[in-house]
């Protein structure tokens, strides 16, 4: 049987490799990392064709765009914790837990039931990328698991690599070593060296991120700052939005490399669910978003520009007469 695992490309998606390379290495034929929206990808979907059986992990997926391999015989199953795979409450061959990340229901759900030994830091290993992943700032291993993924982020991708696993694979390596030949967890000089650095740049890219913030109200009231970052942007908007109350969510455009296109969404206000906003898929408090750069640079540079809702209907009737949605269907402006 031809197998394939497919993860998410954050420091949660690389739970399932790291896993899958500690102990069934020999039972899959493929390991591939994609973002959201990896169904819209031929080259990815005609990949998927090839396989027996596909395990998603820490990745949603429509329900049609799933049932159309289970349809054709493929073996598909899902291990997630994004709004995006909800309905996978009513299949059998997922799991959808919001209370656990994508690493942990892949360990707890699949790989773990497997073994009878295994490397007792493997639990701690999961145990930090959910804390983080779920954003458990108050946890006590909060500190520990921000720092796991500053080592991520701080030269263990290879960003010149264009196959995502491949670029992973540093830290993915790192990891696996560290678990097979350690007896407690603990980071050596050199990832001590790559945790200060990371402290640096978050203070400096919060710096840059709150001199530059634009600060605009949607055509639902709710007001949202906008900032352009390439790094840190999960630490420096949790704490733009701890210093700013008043804000109801923060629009990162991301500019690694230069403007993407690339947009992340934040918020700590429990009557606002992002995913309600054009192109966003994730969590409720933290999704992504894929546009043109070209409408990323408009939405920056225009004042009288906001993000727009998937249903412009519930917007009260007197406020949507003063707003128009552009053609792109994303943003939306003050008449």
């Amino acid at each position: 049987m031809k197998r394939l695992l497919i993860s998410h490309v954050d420091l949660d998606g690389t739970g399932a490799p790291i896993i899958v390379n500690l102990y069934f290495k020999n039972q899959f034929d493929q390991i591939i990392l994609r973002d959201y929206g990896f169904e819209e990808d031929e080259e990815t979907v005609n990949l998927m064709k090839t396989f027996d059986e596909i395990i998603i992990a820490d990745l949603s997926a429509p329900e049609e765009f799933i049932e159309s391999f289970i349809n054709s015989g493929i073996i598909v199953k899902i291990y997630d914790h994004h709004l995006g795979a909800s309905w996978l409450d009513q299949k059998d061959y997922g799991i959808y837990d919001e209370n656990r990340c994508g690493t942990k229901i892949f360990w707890e759900e699949w790989a773990k039931p497997q073994l009878s030994r295994y490397y007792p830091l493997t639990d701690h290993f999961v145990e930090l990328v959910d804390v983080y992943d779920r954003w458990q700032q108050t946890n006590s291993l909060w500190d520990e698991a921000k720092a796991l993924n500053s080592v991520l982020y701080n030269k263990n991708i290879n960003w010149n690599e264009k196959d995502s696993y491949v670029k992973y694979t540093p830290f993915i390596d790192r990891i696996i070593n560290k678990i097979k030949t350690k007896s407690k967890w603990e980071w050596s000089y050199t990832e001590e060296e790559y945790i200060c650095e990371s402290i640096k740049k978050e203070n400096d890219a919060l710096n840059k991120a709150l001199s530059t913030m634009k600060v605009r109200f949607d055509y639902k009231g709710k007001k949202f700052g906008i900032i352009a970052i390439g790094s840190k942007i999960s630490l420096v908007c949790s704490e733009i939005l701890n210093q700013r109350d008043d804000l109801d969510y923060i629009v990162c455009l991301n500019l690694f490399r230069g403007l993407n296109g690339k947009l992340s969404f934040r918020t700590k206000k429990d009557n606002v669910d992002l995913n309600e906003l054009c192109c966003c898929a994730g969590h409720a408090s933290a999704a992504g978003g894929q546009v043109i750069p070209e409408l990323a640079e408009k939405f920056w540079n225009d004042d009288k520009l906001c993000w727009a809702y998937k249903d412009m209907e519930q917007v009260d009737p007197v406020r949507q007469s003063t707003w128009l949605v552009d053609t792109s269907q994303y943003l939306t402006f003050k008449v």
